[in-house]
């Protein structure tokens, strides 16, 4: 189900999808799973991560003009400068 993901990641080649339960290893590339969920509200924040903006409780700016995203589940994610206008579009 994909409202149950926090967010998705690359690591290594590897992609990692993060749930409240599991971390599970998809076989798929970031930019795919990207592409699959367009139309759930999933936002790239990095070149390696995507967030379920439903699981955002808190976002806070940082030093050089990046942000810092709060996850339901403590998690806490650098938002690079590339991507600020895109978490801001989905969020506002």
């Amino acid at each position: 189900m994909v409202s149950a993901i926090f967010y998705i990641e690359s690591v290594d080649k590897r992609t990692f999808i993060y749930t409240k339960e599991m971390v599970y290893r998809s076989e798929k590339r970031l930019y795919q799973l990207e592409n699959e969920l367009k139309e759930y509200d999933f936002v790239k924040v990095n070149r390696t991560c995507l967030v379920n903006i439903n699981e955002l409780v808190h976002i806070k700016t940082l030093s050089n003009s990046r942000l810092e995203a709060e996850l339901t589940n403590g998690e806490k994610i650098i938002v690079s400068r590339t991507y600020i206008l895109e978490i801001k579009r989905k969020i506002f």
